[in-house]
């Protein structure tokens, strides 16, 4: 994932543009090894034709992955009801989740600080597309 921004002479930056290489899924947010608030941000991109999304999370050492509990994310401060969450089709050459997908992380994790790893599942394309983990502390 490439995220360029042009930068004038007067150092005005324009609006961020995103480009994704290769065939994977690649989560933006949050980022590898970023230690992280109560709240964390979360995005994903993928190539372009999938319909949803949906996150999940691990804490290191184990196989088995879990849905981020949707009463725990947000979406533009509403929680969510249900995942997959529609994708944003805004760009053509590549599917993106959704923005303002916020995960209060210490919801989830109530009892206990430390690593956790985050992947992306894309569906509804040709088929679907996991991402591997992102640690996030």
């Amino acid at each position: 994932m490439l995220h360029v921004q042009a930068l004038d002479r007067g150092f005005n930056r324009s609006g961020e543009f995103l480009y994704a290489f290769g065939n994977g899924v690649a989560v933006t947010a949050p980022a590898d090894g970023q230690r992280t608030a109560a709240r964390v941000p979360l995005g994903a991109v993928a190539p372009p034709g999938h319909t949803g999304v949906r996150f999940q999370y691990r804490l290191p050492g184990q196989t088995t992955w879990a849905d981020l509990p949707v009463g725990d994310v947000t979406r533009d401060g509403s929680p969510l009801t249900a995942w997959p969450v529609p994708t944003d089709g805004s760009d053509p050459a590549l599917s993106k989740a959704p923005g303002n997908l916020v995960w209060n992380l210490a919801a989830t994790r109530a009892s206990a600080d430390g690593p956790v790893e985050v992947r992306a599942e894309f569906t509804g394309g040709a088929r679907p597309a996991p991402r591997p983990p992102t640690p996030s502390r």
